[in-house]
């Protein structure tokens, strides 16, 4: 009897640590595949990565502050300033890819099936709009595109506010639009997964501002502005004239998981189960 009350307990949901692990040593990373990066007069501050499949050209006068890692050699060219070294190292973009696609299921695993789990869902943003942290891990659900224009996108909370945005769309931003931070929310607790299919793209302009992590397998990024976080992909990310992107290193701290949840003990539910069932006798006997 005690186990039959137990069992009927609702189930805990558990969230567990979204963590890019070793990708997030990069201020750009090109993934296993058909990844192609141009650097078109940008300045990258960190490191910049492409994996098997891939290329990165590096124009002048473009400029990257730290390392380039490259999965063999001659997938990185160009007359654009490096400094640091260009480093031949399948093993490390590989450990990229796997981590990546471990992140991947990890917040699918989070959100749950249906994304039962999210904390807010939206239909699509397309005016100035401000999403309010609950003070832990925020699961926001964007069902379609982020489309702006002069307006803004503002993740508010404190400190340990964690943001991870699911969105099944596009992205757009023109004018002087910015995906924001507003409060104590540090760019390091902020990761926007693009989940859509190649049919979406990620575009924005000269004085946009994005602050957060970019995870867009799937999507082309054509970009411009400012961006203070890390762009993860692995079709084309074109970086256009005058854009700037801030990663790992000279202060910046890369993206940072969340904790984990973890889930209450087995002998809680069970304590529960029995203090019910020592209540509903006591209720019979009265009766």
């Amino acid at each position: 009897m005690i186990a039959a009350v137990s069992l009927a307990l609702p189930m805990p949901v558990h969230a567990g640590s979204i963590s890019l692990g070793s990708a997030v040593n990069y201020a750009v990373l090109g993934l296993a595949g058909n990844s192609t990066v141009i650097n078109s007069a940008v300045t990258i501050t960190g490191n910049e990565g492409i994996s098997q499949g891939g290329s990165i050209s590096n124009n002048a006068p473009s400029t990257v502050t730290g390392n380039v890692y490259e999965y063999s050699s001659g997938q990185f060219s160009g007359p654009g300033a490096v400094g640091g070294s260009v480093i031949v190292s399948p093993s490390t973009l590989t450990q990229n890819d796997s981590d990546v696609n471990t992140a991947l299921t990890e917040i699918s695993n989070s959100f749950g099936p249906s994304d039962v789990n999210a904390t807010q869902t939206l239909s699509g943003v397309t005016s100035s709009t401000t999403i309010n942290g609950n003070g832990g891990l925020n699961l926001i659900q964007v069902n379609g595109s982020i489309n702006l224009n002069g307006q803004n996108l503002t993740l508010s909370g404190s400190s340990s506010d964690y943001f991870v945005i699911d969105v099944t769309g596009s992205l757009k931003l023109a004018g002087t639009a910015a995906l924001n931070l507003g409060g104590g929310v540090t760019t390091n607790h902020v990761i926007y997964d693009f989940t859509g299919s190649s049919a979406n793209t990620i575009q924005t302009d000269v004085g946009d501002n994005v602050y957060g992590t970019l995870l867009a397998p799937n999507l082309a990024m054509t970009l411009d502005g400012h961006f203070y976080g890390e762009l993860i992909g692995a079709q084309s990310i074109l970086l256009q004239s005058n854009m700037s992107v801030v990663g790992t290193g000279n202060g910046f701290t890369p993206y940072t998981p969340p904790p984990a949840t973890p889930e209450p003990a087995t002998l809680t539910l069970l304590g529960c189960g029995i203090s019910a069932l020592m209540v509903a006798r006591r209720q019979f006997k009265k009766a």
